[in-house]
């Protein structure tokens, strides 16, 4: 069991930088930084830091949009200015993802690059940046799952011993980090684009939809949260994303 406790801010003299906020910018440039040195010195490496800012206010938007559209429709219903009230709680990371998604979508169109090619990418800075933002999420506990005897479970202040889902999350992007690197590793040889992140997608869904059953006041729709009925979709994309770019891979 973990005892409790909890990280909300950082004091640096006369001003705190708030923990989860400056976890979540960290890792977006971790994950931005990884996906441009994945690209390496290609004409389209570029393409990354042109879109960066793009991509991180359409993640926010989406994150906020996905929220209050599937977890929270009848208060955001009745309160619709405070939908894009982005100092509130209310983040959606699945929704994240697709905001961004949008982006490289647009930009590569406009390019002329292959946006399979840029998604592969940017899925190597994925995993990793999603583990540091994540672990903001952990530092402030704002996922707190069902009770359990689990020994990573933490003692949360009315007493009881939970899942702490930020915890998880964090778990989950270290492993799809080290899986894509052992993957490498193995000798695939220049699989067809699609491949990593359809890699990607398949961990990312299985594993997310997993631990959705874990959430203790999240919401549900016929038994199911939001993020697990969009998951179910994209860990099927995922699969033929897969398929798809290993037919007739060679190896070393």
């Amino acid at each position: 069991m973990i005892p409790w406790f909890q990280i909300t801010s950082i004091p640096l003299g006369s001003i705190a930088l708030q923990v989860w906020g400056t976890l979540v910018a960290l890792g977006f440039l971790l994950g931005a930084y990884l996906a441009w040195r994945r690209m390496g010195k290609t004409p389209g490496a570029k393409i990354i830091w042109d879109m960066a800012f793009w991509i991180l206010l359409a993640a926010a938007v989406g994150a906020r949009l996905f929220h209050a559209a599937f977890y929270e429709p009848a208060y955001y219903s009745a309160h619709l200015s405070e939908i894009f009230d982005f100092t509130a709680s209310g983040f959606s990371v699945l929704g994240g993802f697709l905001g961004g998604a949008a982006v490289v979508w647009f930009f590569v169109k406009r390019k002329n690059l292959n946006f399979l090619k840029v998604a592969d990418a940017m899925a190597w800075g994925l995993p990793w940046g999603y583990a540091v933002g994540r672990m903001g999420c952990f530092l402030i506990h704002d996922h707190p799952g069902l009770e359990t005897s689990f020994m990573l479970g933490m003692r949360f202040p009315d007493g009881i011993v939970r899942h702490d889902l930020g915890l998880y999350a964090v778990i989950l992007g270290v492993f799809i980090g080290l899986i894509f690197l052992v993957v490498d590793r193995l000798g695939l040889r220049e699989p067809k684009p699609g491949f990593w992140s359809g890699l990607f997608l398949v961990i990312y869904s299985v594993g997310r939809w997993a631990l959705d059953f874990l959430r203790a006041f999240d919401q549900r729709w016929a038994g199911l949260t939001p993020a697990q009925w969009i998951l179910m979709a994209t860990a099927a994309i995922g699969v033929w994303l897969v398929i798809r770019s290993t037919c007739r891979v060679k190896y070393r």
